[in-house]
């Protein structure tokens, strides 16, 4: 949707933490240890929340292809543009979720979305290391534009003037959740059309994929529930 300080060594099974899902092997992970709200995904030992890089550890890269557009590993630039546009859009959904997780602080819906807002701010973290792994840099004018556009749409009233609305809840829990399917369609998409799961093997796109729907699946019945409350319970004119 947080690779940094040096670490150790590298791990055969999976460590407890590792809050970016990279490093993930596809031979030899073990499925039972996934579950919903976890925040590991990745192979590599991790110092102070950091995985630690393959090279870091002592081991050598894989040779990669010649680079081609002045790009690491031959983007081009559709892919860089499509890139930076899908950074900005993780921004406005992050910033949404925790926004959506203070209003909400306190109640059943509070704690739902503290746990998806964690997941999607490390989403973020993982896409950002994504950029940098194939040579791609932030445009921050895209990032800052999302973050206004999740600050303005703070203006819009939702039918209360003095409280959070019980609209505002559930149009904040489905924006959440469909942006969680289009997070499945992203990873699906660097995987399969874009060939980032051969560029950077290191990067499990399918832990991603199960991780976005194990996200989605957290907030759904709070989607429902709080459509019930606004669109059934809420007060008639």
């Amino acid at each position: 949707m947080d690779l940094g300080p040096v670490g150790v060594r590298v791990k055969a099974q999976l460590p407890r933490h590792d809050p970016v899902g990279l490093g993930v092997h596809r031979q030899g992970r073990d499925p039972r240890r996934q579950r919903r709200g976890q925040r590991g995904l990745g192979g590599l030992e991790t110092v102070s929340g950091k995985a630690v890089l393959p090279q870091q550890a002592g081991q050598t890269d894989t040779p990669r292809a010649p680079p081609q557009d002045g790009y690491p590993l031959g983007v081009n630039d559709f892919l860089r543009i499509y890139l930076n546009d899908q950074l900005a859009m993780g921004v406005l959904w992050r910033d949404l979720a925790r926004r959506s997780q203070r209003a909400n602080r306190g109640t059943e819906f509070g704690d739902a979305l503290a746990e998806v807002a964690q997941g999607i701010s490390e989403d973020v973290e993982t896409f950002r290391e994504i950029m940098r792994r194939v040579g791609v840099p932030m445009n921050p004018l895209k990032v800052g534009l999302a973050a206004a556009a999740e600050r303005l749409g703070r203006l819009k009233l939702n039918g209360s003037l003095t409280s959070y609305s019980p609209l505002s809840r559930f149009v904040e829990l489905e924006f959440l959740t469909m942006g969680l399917l289009g997070k499945k369609q992203l990873w699906a998409t660097l995987r399969d059309h874009a060939g980032l799961a051969d560029r950077i093997p290191e990067v499990d796109f399918d832990a991603l994929i199960e991780r976005a729907e194990a996200q989605r699946q957290t907030l759904e019945p709070f989607r429902a529930l709080a459509g019930t409350e606004a669109f059934r319970n809420g007060r008639t004119s």
